[in-house]
């Protein structure tokens, strides 16, 4: 297996984990955005409230960028915000 598909297959385990993290807190996530001009938004359902979170797509793409740096090895630059990381 090469270090591509090792990646991949570890990106969607953290995923399944955040999933069942949500379960055993009695949330459920939708963790698919839906779009809003330049938005994404995704919803948490948690124990029947409704939760929405907004984020600046040039925010995620910066966040993608510092993730994949973080992985290859490379410089990255840490967030100044303390939930960002």
């Amino acid at each position: 297996m090469n270090w591509y598909n090792q990646q991949i297959n570890e990106l969607h385990n953290e995923q399944k984990s955040l999933k069942k993290e949500l379960s055993n807190i009695g949330a459920k996530g939708n963790l698919q955005a839906e779009k809003e001009g330049d938005i994404q938004v995704y919803t948490l359902l948690l124990r029947g409230n409704v939760y929405y979170y907004r984020y600046l797509n040039i925010r995620l793409k910066n966040n993608v960028e510092n993730e994949l740096s973080k992985r290859l090895g490379l410089p990255f630059t840490e967030s100044p915000y303390p939930y960002d990381n």
